[in-house]
C-alpha cells in the first residue's frame, strides 16, 4: 500500500508542476486578450465622445445626464449604455496596469485581485497546453508543486491524526 500511495504521490506532484508551468502562458494570453478589450472599449468610447463633441457638449458625463432627462426610452438605454462602458474602462484599466508587472507572482497576483472572469473563461476555452521552458515557467512549476505538495501533506497529517483520535478505543 505504501508504494501505491508513493507512486500516485509522484504523479500528483509531476501533474501539479506540468499544470503550474502553463501558469505564465496564460496569463500573458489572458493579457492580450484583456488589452484587446480595452482597445475597443477606448473605440467606443471615442465615438460616445464624438457624439457629444457633436452636441457641443464637453465631456460624456454631459451628454449621459442630458440623455437621462430625455423623455425616450432609447435616449435613456444609451445613457446606460455609456455608463456601463465607462466603468467597463475602468475595470479593463486596472486589470491591464496590474497585469504589466515585470515579475511573474506580481502577475499571479493580479489575476487573482483584478478578475475579469468572462475574459478568464474565453482564455481558458481558447488556451493550449504546451510544454513552456522559460526560466519562469520552470520556476513557477516547481514552487508551486512544491507548495501544493505541503498543503497536501498537512492536510493528510491532520486527517490521519484525527482517524486516530476517533478509532482509539477508551477501554483498552
Amino acid at each position: 500500500m505504501r508504494f501505491l500511495y508513493g507512486i500516485v504521490d509522484r504523479l500528483l506532484f509531476i501533474a501539479m508542476f506540468i499544470f503550474a508551468m502553463q501558469l505564465p502562458q496564460f496569463i500573458s494570453l489572458y493579457q492580450q486578450r484583456v488589452e484587446g478589450f480595452l482597445q475597443a472599449n477606448q473605440a467606443l468610447l471615442g465615438q460616445f465622445q464624438q457624439m457629444a463633441n457633436d452636441e457641443k457638449l464637453s465631456s460624456l458625463t454631459e451628454l449621459t445626464t442630458q440623455l437621462r432627462q430625455s423623455q425616450q426610452s432609447i435616449s435613456r438605454k444609451t445613457a446606460t449604455l455609456i455608463s456601463n462602458t465607462q466603468a467597463t474602462h475602468e475595470s479593463l484599466r486596472a486589470t491591464v496596469s496590474a497585469l504589466n508587472q515585470p515579475f511573474l507572482y506580481q502577475q499571479v497576483w493580479a489575476l487573482i485581485r483584478y478578475p475579469q472572469p468572462q475574459l478568464m473563461w474565453a482564455t481558458a476555452e481558447h488556451f493550449q497546453l504546451g510544454i513552456a521552458l522559460s526560466s519562469s515557467a520552470l520556476l513557477c512549476g516547481l514552487i508551486s508543486a512544491l507548495f501544493l505538495m505541503m498543503i497536501k501533506n498537512l492536510l493528510m497529517q491532520l486527517f490521519h491524526r484525527k482517524r486516530r483520535l476517533f478509532n482509539a478505543n477508551p477501554l483498552r
